[in-house]
């Protein structure tokens, strides 16, 4: 039946220019452990476990905790009461006339205890697709929310026990992208260097074909080490998986009961009409 309802996950692999389905299998349950096993068994058909790095944020779900505690209406339905407000009267603005909250004298007063905050937040969450900035990215947003505690614990509790809840991801290998991140002070890299060199960061190396002689040198050097160079191109061409994630999601709802019933020819069409 064409109204048929059925759990699917959309599996995506990126590249340098590159967004590829691969397969979007159904889900009986829809558990962890059943994605884990669909995202495996779909990269050893195509011959991809040895050479895939998945990296994703999850500043969606602490904003929407920090949400959860503070305004009462959120709920997991797109028709949320506040929106649902300014929906209504979105037609009554004067695009002739209104001020961008940044300009509003109102709103300069009402977030003036809060508006670094709220600048810092919204750094965080333009550079987070970075995938060389995400782990240290990571390690001061837990900084800044533990600080953060005495303006407000309850937003602080809920957004380090957000971001810790999915720091399973952030193994050495991962962290090993930091050696490419220009945020992080020469002297620091310096310092922790022989800490990160493991065999298990090394194998960032290796998944990606990186050349990692510059290891060898002193940080300092290393801008001008073709090595790094071209490291550094390779890493900052992978992508954080969620805006692909999510553009493979609604390619699913839009052909999920369009064109065929026959489950290969569905995998197949997939595929091609991305």
């Amino acid at each position: 039946m064409r109204n048929t309802t059925v759990e699917r996950l959309p599996i995506v692999i990126t590249s340098t220019n590159i967004e590829q389905i691969i397969k979007v299998p159904q889900l009986e349950r829809s558990t962890g452990e059943e994605q884990a096993a669909a995202v495996c068994n779909a990269l050893q058909e195509w011959g991809l476990c040895d050479i895939v790095q998945a990296l994703h944020h999850i500043y969606e779900l602490i904003l929407r905790s920090v949400f959860e505690i503070k305004i009462p209406e959120v709920t997991s339905s797109p028709a949320i009461p506040l929106f649902k407000i300014f929906q209504k009267q979105w037609h009554k603005l004067d695009i002739n006339k209104y001020n961008i909250g940044i300009e509003d004298q109102a709103c300069d007063v009402a977030l003036e205890n809060v508006k670094e905050d709220i600048l810092n937040f919204v750094k965080t969450w333009f550079t987070c697709p970075l995938p060389n900035k995400s782990p240290n990215q990571d390690l001061q947003f837990i900084k800044d929310k533990k600080l953060y505690e005495v303006f407000d614990t309850e937003i602080s509790r809920v957004s380090i026990q957000k971001l810790c809840n999915h720091l399973w991801y952030l193994t050495l290998e991962a962290a090993a992208l930091s050696f490419f991140d220009d945020s992080i002070p020469l002297e620091v890299k310096q310092k922790n260097i022989d800490a990160f060199i493991t065999e298990e960061s090394l194998k960032l190396f290796s998944r990606f074909n990186i050349d990692d002689g510059f290891l060898k040198h002193d940080p300092t050097s290393w801008e001008s080490s073709e090595s790094y160079i071209n490291g550094k191109k390779i890493i900052n061409s992978l992508k954080i998986v969620n805006d692909t994630a999510e553009r493979a999601v609604r390619l699913m709802e839009e052909y999920n009961s369009t064109l065929t019933l026959d489950e290969e020819q569905k995998q197949f069409i997939l595929k091609c009409v991305q």
